[in-house]
Parts: C-alpha cells; sequence; structure tokens
C-alpha cells in the first residue's frame, strides 16, 4: 500500500518536473546551450521522493523494534517477583472460586478469569496484560478441579 503511493507520488513528480522542463513553450536563445540534461531535474525529483518515502519507513520500523526493545526489557520480572505473581494468581483464583460457590452463583469460567484479572491489574499496574494473564492460566491449571482438569 505505501509502495502504490510512492510510484504515484514519484510519477505525479516526474510529470510536473518534465512539465516544468518543457516551460510555457519558449525555447532559450540559440546561442546558450543547456545546461542539464532535460531528465535530469524530473530524475531528482523522483529520487528525493523515494528517498523521502524510504527514510519514513525505515524511521517508522525503527521506532517499533525501539518501543518492542524498551517494552522487554522494562517489564523483565525477577524470579522472587514472577515466584510473587504466580502465589498471589494461585491465591486469586482460589479466592473467585470460593466466592462464586458461597455466593451459590454458576458463574462462567470468563467472568471469574475478568475478575481475577481486573484484581491483578490493580495489585500489578506495571505488569503486562500478557503476564498476567499467562500467570493466571498457570494458577487456573495448577489448581485441582479448575481449568482442563474439571472447570466447575
Amino acid at each position: 500500500m505505501a509502495w502504490d503511493a510512492v510510484r504515484v507520488v514519484g510519477i505525479l513528480l516526474l510529470f510536473a518536473g518534465a512539465l516544468s522542463a518543457q516551460g510555457t513553450g519558449s525555447a532559450p536563445p540559440v546561442s546558450a546551450p543547456p545546461t542539464e540534461p532535460a531528465w535530469l531535474q524530473p530524475a531528482i525529483l523522483l529520487v528525493g521522493a523515494i528517498v523521502t518515502a524510504l527514510g519514513s519507513w525505515i524511521a517508522a520500523l525503527v521506532v517499533k523494534i525501539l518501543g518492542k526493545v524498551a517494552e522487554r526489557a522494562g517489564h523483565r520480572l525477577s524470579a522472587e517477583q514472577e515466584e510473587t505473581l504466580h502465589r498471589w494468581a494461585e491465591i486469586a483464583v482460589r479466592a473467585a472460586e470460593e466466592t462464586a460457590a458461597a455466593r451459590g452463583l454458576k458463574q462462567a469460567g470468563e467472568r471469574k478469569f475478568a475478575e481475577v484479572l481486573g484484581a491483578a491489574q490493580k495489585r500489578f499496574p506495571s505488569i503486562t496484560d500478557d503476564t498476567l494473564k499467562i500467570a493466571i492460566n498457570g494458577a487456573i491449571h495448577r489448581v485441582p478441579g479448575l481449568g482442563k482438569t474439571g472447570n466447575p
């Protein structure tokens, strides 16, 4: 999609340059030789458009890569933090299950998962949602009678 736009802009610049090189119909004086070929100005415009488009594309790619690197570097958990998160997630999963049982409600697993995820987001605001979801899913599989072992 972006390359199509670059091609269109290049073609438009090429035609605009060719038209401006032709002038308004008045020829240069016979005694003055042309200082540059007629194709040079449109070629320069086309190359400028291509360089601008490539520069923008490369800048966007660099920003995306740096964003991924910064996100990964900023959210690495130490072994102690990870252990705390997994322990808390297991306790929260058990609590959600007990709360639903005490109310006599048959809540869907997705609703309990959403409640635990919301509590985890409040408790651990600096940890990404993906990391929290992994910890909660791990806790669901560790608690007997839940998840694939028999979600009541």
